[in-house]
């Protein structure tokens, strides 16, 4: 008997796990969204909630999808869904997660430039603010880089999960000036 998550009321009471998760991580960024949270909290819960959302990725959905690849046919035995199915089901429910963590992020900037504490880019800088980041660039970041080849005759370098990765080409080196693209 071929059962059909939709319409098979023999699954109808269980909760797919990854759904379920997905919730729940819902509810932490509802923290995030929640006035009476103080604002440098909810920017932890909008990072929470972002770390959370990758890990799920790499690990759960990672998972689907080598079973989808695999047994096609296969069924989780708590709600009879498929990999693929699953796949779908968090697919769509992700979507209007992201955007509203977009928005709560925009949101709790625009508060806290408010009340004097700004994210900005590279352009937004004044020039004695872009020379104080390449002063210090050069002083304290640049000795302790350690550059990766990547071309034809070089092993591609193990990118680790987690971790600050900068990649850019160089251009030029001077004492006066880096330049990268």
């Amino acid at each position: 008997m071929d059962h059909n998550y939709s319409e098979n009321k023999q699954y109808s009471y269980m909760q797919n796990r990854e759904l379920s998760w997905l919730r729940f991580n819902e509810r932490v960024l509802q923290e995030a969204q929640d006035p009476e949270v103080p604002l440098l909290e909810r920017l932890k819960f909008v990072t929470i909630f972002s770390r959370n959302l990758d890990e799920f990725f790499m690990i759960r959905v990672g998972s689907l999808c080598y079973l989808a690849g695999e047994k096609e046919t296969a069924k989780d035995d708590k709600t009879g869904m498929t990999a693929k199915q699953q796949l779908d089901r968090i697919y769509e429910a992700v979507r209007p997660l992201y955007l509203q963590r977009d928005m709560t992020y925009f949101d709790i900037r625009r508060q806290l430039k408010a009340r004097g504490i700004y994210h900005l880019s590279l352009k937004e800088l004044r020039a004695e603010e872009h020379q104080y980041l390449e002063d210090y660039f050069l002083r304290y970041i640049l000795p302790i880089l350690s550059p990766q080849i990547v071309d034809n005759h070089h092993p591609f370098p193990f990118i680790p999960n987690k971790k600050v990765i900068l990649p850019f080409s160089w251009k030029a080196i001077t004492r006066a000036r880096i330049c990268w693209d």
